[in-house]
């Protein structure tokens, strides 16, 4: 959208009429996508945190990940994608949405997160081999544990919080995740494993 914008502009004389209607027509599209942007911002923090108040969640813990620009040197297109992340606007949101509610919301060191297994506690990159890029979104583990990264973050960060070795009980899945297996979600009638 802003390349586009800047090649428009690079072909109108600076200051002439065509110049300011491009950049008028620029602010304007980029101004409706920030609204869409904060409105989708809005419904799913509101989303999340009623639900989790609806389920009698009293805490909410959320993974620190401000410093993670700070030493951010991978490719320019993960760079990019590293710094317009919202973590600060979306930590914020269910900070303020959960406390009105009487939630208390904690943040953890999330380092190391989605690499640890939380079956025999070792730590693993995502990648399938030495050199290698990941393979896709499910960490796999030597002692044969497999599940979604963003799930097994989510069962180490609650592990951290709790302050015992091991995961007692089943914690439902993520709201969207796709991935399938161990993906249970814990129900009154149903017995499962613990993790």
């Amino acid at each position: 959208m802003k390349s586009t914008l800047s090649r428009l502009l690079a072909r109108k004389r600076r200051g002439s009429r065509r110049y300011r209607r491009v950049l008028a027509s620029g602010r304007k599209q980029l101004a409706r996508l920030n609204h869409q942007i904060r409105d989708i911002l809005h419904k799913q923090t509101t989303r999340l945190v009623s639900t989790l108040y609806a389920r009698g969640v009293q805490t909410v813990v959320i993974g620190d990940i401000r410093n993670i620009r700070v030493s951010a040197d991978y490719s320019t297109r993960l760079n990019q994608k590293l710094h317009q992340m919202l973590h600060g606007q979306t930590r914020h949101h269910i900070t303020y949405k959960a406390e009105r509610l009487g939630m208390k919301v904690v943040l953890l060191d999330e380092r190391y997160s989605s690499q640890t297994c939380p079956a025999c506690n070792k730590r693993n990159k995502p990648f399938a081999s030495a050199g290698r890029s990941p393979q896709g979104r499910v960490y796999r583990c030597g002692c044969g544990f497999e599940f979604h990264r963003d799930g097994v973050g989510a069962l180490n960060l609650r592990r951290t919080y709790l302050g015992s070795g091991l995961v007692v009980g089943v914690m439902a899945s993520p709201t969207g995740l796709r991935f399938q297996p161990h993906a249970l979600c814990s129900s009154a009638g149903r017995s499962h494993p613990a993790v």
